[in-house]
């Protein structure tokens, strides 16, 4: 009996040792080509902000607690610390993003 649930469980281990190889060679191929870390903006989603300020080709802000964005000139956008940037409200609101109100 206890030969029996040794095999059991050194079959277990190897199946999910196998699985584990299959999984991280699938994520492995999956994953995008790393990014040039200095890059702002790739035109092809939301730039990295730099403290409170978006780069001038995505100046559209980003609030990800919110899930709101601000546009230049609108009342809080001076005062909005943004996790990400948008080179357009059409990208913002693709990304989930709403528009603010005020």
């Amino acid at each position: 009996m206890q030969v029996e649930k040794t095999v059991a469980v050194t079959e277990t281990v190897q199946t999910t040792r196998t699985l584990e190889k299959t999984i991280h060679a699938l994520v492995d191929d999956a994953a995008p080509p790393p990014t040039e870390p200095d890059s702002q903006d790739s035109g092809n989603g939301p730039a990295s902000p730099s403290g409170s300020d978006c780069p001038s080709s995505a100046p559209i802000k980003g609030n990800a607690s919110s899930m709101i964005y601000h546009v230049p000139g609108g009342e809080f956008y001076d005062r909005t610390v943004p996790e990400q940037c948008f080179s357009s409200e059409s990208d913002a609101a693709a990304a989930g993003y709403r528009a603010s109100k005020r």
